[in-house]
Order: C-alpha cells, then sequence, then structure tokens
C-alpha cells in the first residue's frame, strides 16, 4: 500500500514540475495587445528553445507589407527568453513584428522558419489637431484655401479661429471689409 502511495505522490511531482516549467519547446512571439496607438511603447515576450542568441538583427518591423526600420531594445532574460520594446511611430497601418534568421529547437526538431505576430497602429485625430496647432504658431499659411481648412479643424478654439480669421481677412484687398461677400476679391 505505502509503495503505491509514494508512486502516486512521485507522479504527482513530475505532474506539478512539468506544469510549472515553462514551455520552450516552441519558438512564440507574445504581444502585450494587437492594437496600439502611435508614440506607446511595443512589448513583446520572444521564448524558444534557440540554437544560439537573437540579436536586434534577427528583429523586422514591416509596414502595410513592407520592412520599416524602427529602433528597439532586446533584452534577454535566459538563452530561451526575450523582451523586446519599441516606440511605435505615428503610421497607422497594419504592422507586423517578424523574428527570423534562427534556428530552434520544436519537438526535438531543428527548425528556421520565420515567426511573426500582427499588430495594428490606430490613426488618432488628437495627433493631427497637435500638428496644426504646431504649424500655426509658425505661422498661419499664405493661401486662403489652407487657412480655411485650418479654421474648419480648428474652429472649437475661440483664440485660435479668431487669429485665423485675421489671417483670412488680412488676405482680403480692402482689408476685410468686403468679407465674406461673394464679390470679395482676396488676392
Amino acid at each position: 500500500m505505502s509503495w503505491k502511495r509514494g508512486r502516486g505522490r512521485l507522479l504527482a511531482a513530475v505532474l506539478l514540475l512539468l506544469a510549472i516549467l515553462p514551455n520552450v519547446s516552441a519558438f512564440e512571439i507574445k504581444l502585450a495587445r494587437t492594437n496600439y496607438f502611435p508614440y506607446e511603447t511595443l512589448q513583446a515576450e520572444i521564448t524558444g528553445n534557440f540554437t544560439s542568441e537573437i540579436s536586434l538583427g534577427n528583429i523586422f518591423f514591416m509596414l502595410n507589407g513592407k520592412e520599416t526600420e524602427l529602433p528597439a531594445y532586446l533584452v534577454q532574460l535566459s538563452n530561451q527568453q526575450y523582451f523586446l520594446y519599441t516606440e511605435l511611430p505615428r503610421k497607422p497601418g497594419n504592422w507586423s513584428l517578424v523574428v527570423k534568421n534562427i534556428f530552434y529547437y520544436e519537438n526535438g526538431t531543428l527548425k528556421g522558419e520565420k515567426k511573426q505576430q500582427n499588430f495594428t497602429i490606430e490613426d488618432v485625430a488628437v495627433l493631427y489637431y497637435t500638428e496644426l496647432i504646431e504649424d500655426i504658431q509658425k505661422g498661419w499659411p499664405s493661401d486662403v484655401e489652407s487657412i480655411s481648412y485650418y479654421l474648419i479643424a480648428l474652429a472649437y478654439d475661440s483664440k485660435i479661429a479668431s487669429a485665423g480669421r485675421d489671417a483670412l481677412l488680412a488676405k482680403s484687398k480692402n482689408n476685410g471689409e468686403c468679407w465674406p461677400s461673394p464679390t470679395c476679391n482676396v488676392r
């Protein structure tokens, strides 16, 4: 009876050990999430039973299928676990993190396939607002059409709208007296 009890405890200990040990037999890329906003930090965990160390030369970023360089930081926690960090650019679209040119073991078999994890950078209107504000702080555009577009985009900010109106009226021939008359001649 005690032999069976000891055997059961041994089996339970082995199962517990297998459950606790991380499964690093497969090459895997895990992202913290798959949707990001511009300028956020992408965090990725790269795990596997690699034959050599991974370097930044093995890591590529793709935007809509085209390779795009992004500065990244790679931290090696062990020979089988890495963390990658990068600040995402403003460019919205469908992105991929690709790890290639690396050999790893999967179920005892040596493999050299590339792995890819897809993510999206969403477009954010507030970034356009910030860019418009920066542009007009340097000076209002010289053409009436551009000033009009800026006014439409920034109309809810009364100070900016007032400054834009003044810039627009300054372009009229009669110092703004005929504006917004359809016969007004704006230079």
